[in-house]
């Protein structure tokens, strides 16, 4: 059928409008209206014989094409045409993107049928109502595994928002893995929400009024914080859980702190968000969650998708030339369509200056490839390199014209006051560029999140890391892919996957760009996952052995093992297939011992011999000294004191892991840190203290040569 589809003449007209328009940035207005109308006209009559189901993805690029470049060149007969269609496809998601530009004549029948879908101005397919409905009714687990782009966090967060409106439910937990997502979900409910009085909360030592409608969005650490200080478990009527799919990495530690939070809320139904992924309840939760509540799956694919992205690869492998393929429906490289060969002065690839390389490729001939206006996220998987290629891109530009925003100009006197006034991202600033990796504050973070998520163009361009690609909602039309290493971590294919669906946003654009840059002649993981990123991903928990747990990096899953207060399927597996069994105080299998022990959670990160030796320490303190540690913030050598004693008490330099153990060992930077922090000071007044001190020190080191000689 999607040949029979692809070879009628005037379908083929429409797609190769689009190939001209994404060349050459522009449209012939005198013939758009003609080739949109003749697409649609036997696109609706090729459904009528054949249905969708295997074109679905071909239309919906069309068309989200038409709605996002086209709308102000086509006509009201034409108008309503594509109207008819995104109601025929159940893209109803679009219709809020073209009501705007068009004047709807239909029956009442169609009338109701449109508008029983609609929230606000939103309008909402088959499977999101069916969703709606089940979370409404909180008898079951609702598993939904969906594409990014598709709104499961706007579909939740109004399903929450109507059950509080109708007084079914007063409290509701959101649990996000990153301080990103929450400020994403604040804004979500801040834009959702104009009906009644809600507490959103953040800090978990609050002691919140439950009888009135909250929202807490928490991190996993501190959802157990609020259960241990405010009792919320107690109090809470629904959870969501975003990225769920994280909860298949057993061995890392703040999922086992995932774990054990919703181990409190086995009689509260629970919402589980994830991107396209198969078999989620199946494979992950029913593994590893204990409820008392049925599910009920809800899992979409691209072919469920109101969005969609052109796919291109940009090959800069071969000496003196570039060349542009398009893949946007390509599944290997053996499919590719040649757009376009540059030539250039660059000679060959080296590995040592791939990125440097590849920088040079793209600006050369950014505008071939996009409207130079265009947002974009340039991704890269090294810290290092992220803040390199900005000072590359930097140095290419020259400053910004207009004005900053006020948001901007917000930033920028961040910087200049808490950070510093010579940090070279005022000037990377200046010129409508940005990274964001793990290096930045998180106000500095979440502002460039808020920028690029929203219609403030000053900054267009930001090189980015995997610190972005949880969740956050972006508007960036455009992503570019510079990975030359292979796929790394945990669930590689899916992060890499969430990445690349944040091109394409209903509230921005319907469609966006994808530029892999090919930078290696084999045919990395990379490349082949650029492909298959629309395809559904298989997931399973992580296998844990007994050798993992006699790793000391794997203290927190000690630590879950022997937690006598958590009920959990993949905790008693474990202990039943590796034949341990409970003697007294004691997990044994023979080989391995384990401490029964309770737990809040909070110390998991802490083996049970540190504790007993910290317990022993902390109880051996006279009430003074207990006094004066809890007063002691403020007081530099007070804290110093505070500080070198919780050093030992938990034996900091040997029992942390070799990521953090060395930062732990300066005693007296920790100490600044905190007392300039209570202080009010900032990381500007920190980085100056510490240039003076040096300054010092090298006076005294030269007064001394100087007496020697």
């Amino acid at each position: 059928m999607l040949k029979q589809y692809m070879g009628i003449k005037h379908i083929e007209n429409m797609f190769n409008l689009i190939k001209n328009y994404n060349i050459n940035k522009s449209l012939n207005d005198t013939t758009v209206n003609e080739t949109v109308n003749l697409y649609l006209n036997r696109t609706m009559l090729f459904i009528s014989v054949y249905g969708f189901s295997n074109i679905r993805d071909k239309i919906i690029y069309c068309v989200n094409f038409i709605v996002d470049n086209c709308l102000n060149k086509i006509d009201n007969v034409v108008k309503n045409q594509l109207y008819e269609l995104i109601i025929t496809i159940n893209a109803y998601p679009l219709v809020s993107r073209i009501l705007p530009f068009m004047s709807v004549t239909e029956d009442y029948v169609n009338y109701l049928k449109l508008n029983l879908r609609k929230y606000g101005s939103y309008y909402y397919t088959d499977k999101q109502i069916e969703l709606y409905s089940n979370i409404f009714s909180r008898e079951q687990d609702i598993v939904f595994s969906a594409p990014t782009s598709y709104g499961k966090t706007h579909l939740s967060v109004m399903t929450i928002l109507d059950m509080m409106k109708e007084s079914i439910i007063r409290n509701a937990l959101i649990i996000v893995p990153t301080k990103s997502l929450i400020n994403d979900y604040r804004k979500t409910i801040k834009k959702l929400n104009n009906k009644i009085v809600i507490n959103t909360l953040e800090s978990p030592y609050v002691h919140p009024n439950y009888n009135e409608n909250n929202i807490f969005i928490y991190t996993q650490e501190r959802t157990l914080v609020a259960i241990d200080y405010a009792n919320l478990d107690k109090f809470v009527d629904i959870v969501l859980i975003d990225e769920a799919q994280s909860l298949a990495d057993i061995l890392n530690d703040r999922t086992l702190l995932l774990i054990k939070a919703l181990n409190y809320f086995k009689n509260t139904s629970k919402v589980y968000l994830s991107p396209f992924i198969q078999n989620m309840y199946d494979n992950v939760i029913s593994k590893l969650i204990n409820s008392s509540k049925t599910h009920f799956s809800v899992e979409l694919n691209s072919n469920d998708s109101v969005v969609s992205n052109n796919k291109y690869i940009i090959d800069i492998t071969i000496p003196n030339k570039i060349i542009w393929y398009n893949a946007t429906f390509a599944a290997n490289e053996n499919q590719l369509i040649k757009i376009r060969e540059f030539n250039t002065n660059k000679l060959a690839l080296f590995d040592d200056d791939a990125y440097s390389f590849a920088i040079d490729i793209i600006l050369d001939s950014y505008d071939n490839f996009i409207n130079k206006n265009d947002k974009s996220i340039i991704y890269i998987a090294s810290k290092v390199e992220s803040m390199k290629v900005a000072l590359k891109i930097y140095n290419r530009l020259q400053d910004k014209i207009i004005k900053p925003s006020p948001r901007v100009n917000a930033l920028i006197k961040h910087i200049e006051t808490n950070i510093h006034d010579k940090f070279l991202m005022l000037n990377f600033i200046k010129r409508g560029i940005a990274y964001h990796n793990s290096c930045l504050d998180s106000y500095t973070k979440r502002q460039l999140e808020y920028i690029m998520g929203s219609e403030d163009n000053y900054i267009d361009k930001l090189v980015c890391t995997n610190t972005i690609e949880s969740g956050v909602n972006l508007s960036a039309k455009n992503i570019f892919v510079l990975i030359k290493s292979k796929l790394q971590g945990k669930q590689p294919e899916i992060k890499y996957a969430n990445l690349l669906g944040r091109a394409a946003r209903l509230s921005n654009n319907t469609q966006g760009n994808l530029f892999y840059i090919k930078m290696s002649t084999k045919y990395t993981k990379y490349e082949q996952e650029f492909y298959r990123s629309n395809d559904i991903k298989k997931i399973m928990p992580t296998k844990v052995t007994l050798d993992d747990i006699k790793k000391d990096t794997n203290v927190t899953y000690r630590s879950f093992l022997e937690d006598i207060d958590l009920n959990n399927k993949q905790k008693e597996e474990f202990l039943s297939k590796n034949n341990f069994i409970v003697e007294s105080n004691n997990i044994s299998n023979g080989e391995i011992i384990l401490k029964s022990r309770s737990s809040n959670g909070l110390d998991y990160y802490i083996d049970t011999n540190t504790i007993l030796r910290s317990e022993s320490m902390i109880s051996s303190l006279s009430s003074e000294e207990i006094n004066k540690y809890l007063n002691c913030l403020g007081n530099y050598e007070n804290t110093k004191e505070f500080i070198k004693f919780l050093s030992e008490c938990y034996d900091w330099e040997y029992s942390c892991n070799n990521n953090i153990k060395n930062r732990m060992k300066d005693v007296n930077l920790i100490s600044t840190i905190i007392t300039f922090l209570v202080q009010g000071r900032s990381i500007k007044d920190i980085v100056n203290n510490r240039i003076e001190k040096r300054k010092r020190a090298n006076i005294i080191y030269m007064l001394i040569l100087i007496k020697i000689m």
